[in-house]
C-alpha cells in the first residue's frame, strides 16, 4: 500500500463518476419535462464532464498509471455504479441521482479540498462552487416530485442508493483509511458516508 496507490484510487472513482454522470446528465439536455429542466440538465452535463476532463490529466503524473487512464478517449472499462452506465428511463431517476449520487460526489470533493495532495486541494474549491448550483436544483426538484410522484421518485431513489453508500468505500476501504493518515483525504469511508446521510437527510424525510 502506497501513496500513489491511494491517489489513484480516489482519482479512478472520481474522475469516472464524473464523466459517466455527465454523459447521462446530456441524454436529457432535450428530454427534460420543461425547457428550463432540460437547459438544466444540459448546463450540469457540462459541469461535470468539465470536472472529469480536470481530472483525467492528473494520471499523467503517475509513471504506474494505467496507459488508458490518460486520455479519456482511451477509457473502455469505466469504474462506476451500474446505474451511471445506462440512460435513465424517467425524470425522477434524473433527480434521483442528482440529489443522491452527485450529492455523495460532493461529500467526497468537500472531503479533498485541503488534501496534501496539492493537485485535488487546488482544484476543488471551483468544483464545490458548481455543484452548490447542482444541489438548488435538485433539491427544488426532489421536493416538487416528492408531492407529484412520490412512489416513482422513492423507487428511483431505492434503485440507487445502496450502489451509491458502496462507491465511499472506493473497492478498498483500508486504502482510504491509508488515505486518511497521509491527508489525502480528511474522511475514511465510513465517515464519508455519515456525512452524506446527514446532508441528504431532509430529502429523505420528505419521502417518509
Amino acid at each position: 500500500m502506497s501513496r500513489e496507490e491511494a491517489i489513484l484510487q480516489i482519482l479512478i472513482r472520481l474522475a469516472d463518476a464524473k464523466y459517466c454522470l455527465g454523459r447521462r446528465y446530456g441524454h436529457w439536455s432535450c428530454s427534460g419535462p420543461t425547457l428550463e429542466a432540460s437547459v438544466a440538465a444540459a448546463s450540469m452535463a457540462g459541469d461535470e464532464v468539465g470536472h472529469a476532463r480536470v481530472l483525467y490529466p492528473l494520471f499523467k503524473k503517475f509513471e504506474n498509471a494505467p496507459k488508458e487512464m490518460v486520455v479519456v478517449a482511451d477509457r473502455l472499462n469505466f469504474e462506476v455504479p451500474d446505474f451511471l452506465k445506462k440512460d435513465w428511463k424517467q425524470w425522477t431517476d434524473f433527480v434521483a441521482v442528482s440529489c443522491i449520487f452527485d450529492t455523495a460526489m460532493t461529500v467526497v470533493l468537500n472531503s479533498l479540498k485541503n488534501s496534501s495532495f496539492e493537485f485535488f486541494s487546488s482544484r476543488m474549491g471551483k468544483m464545490l462552487q458548481e455543484e452548490n448550483y447542482h444541489e438548488i436544483f435538485s433539491s427544488g426538484w426532489f421536493s416538487l416530485l416528492a408531492e407529484e410522484s412520490k412512489k416513482d421518485l422513492q423507487d428511483s431513489v431505492d434503485k440507487i442508493y445502496e450502489e451509491t453508500i458502496s462507491w465511499f468505500s472506493f473497492e478498498n476501504e483500508k486504502l482510504i483509511k491509508f488515505a486518511k493518515d497521509e491527508k489525502i483525504i480528511d474522511k475514511d469511508s465510513s465517515e464519508l458516508v455519515r456525512e452524506f446521510e446527514l446532508k441528504i437527510k431532509p430529502l429523505m424525510e420528505i419521502l417518509n
